[in-house]
């Protein structure tokens, strides 16, 4: 079925005009944002089918190359799927920079939210103002067996 064979008041830009954002289901926002299908599959569908094969917890982890392997995913669907997950990402990471950091818990919580899709590990240094806001952060390693050399050198300069 094309979008154009759907009714008028249930294609998903015209729900969101008429009802808001809230009422339209993961894959008609997901949809919303592609803009087109193909000419075998209708964008409602297609978001249906990527969010029920992947989840968007999968979709966010994969690369561009991954994401075009997808039938009916080129480099502009791919790049619009890529770009929607670092939007949701910078948009949290900047959540926790206005907030004051009370504790470890604070930072862990945060940092394990937004690295949750990462496929290495990553060691990261966190700047705190003297107000506990976060003022920047900085990869000081990824993937190494030589992460806890790193922290032991760390430790003896006091830099924790």
């Amino acid at each position: 079925m094309r979008i154009c064979d759907i009714s008028k008041e249930n294609r998903p830009r015209e729900r969101l005009k008429l009802h808001g954002v809230d009422v339209l289901s993961d894959a008609e926002l997901l949809a919303v944002l592609l803009q087109k299908g193909t000419k075998d599959e209708n964008v409602v569908d297609m978001a249906n089918r990527l969010i029920s094969r992947y989840s968007f917890e999968g979709l966010c982890e994969c690369s561009l190359s991954e994401l075009k392997e997808i039938k009916g995913i080129g480099d502009a669907k791919a790049m619009q799927i890529l770009a929607l997950f670092e939007l949701s990402k910078r948009i949290k990471s900047g959540r926790i920079a206005e907030k004051v950091v009370n504790s470890s818990e604070d930072i862990a919580n945060y940092y394990m939210e937004r690295m949750s899709g990462l496929k290495r590990e990553h060691l990261i240094a966190v700047f705190l103002d003297s107000k506990n806001k976060i003022i920047n952060d900085k990869i000081i390693s990824i993937g190494t067996l030589k992460i806890n050399f790193l922290l032991t050198n760390i430790y003896k300069l006091n830099l924790f």
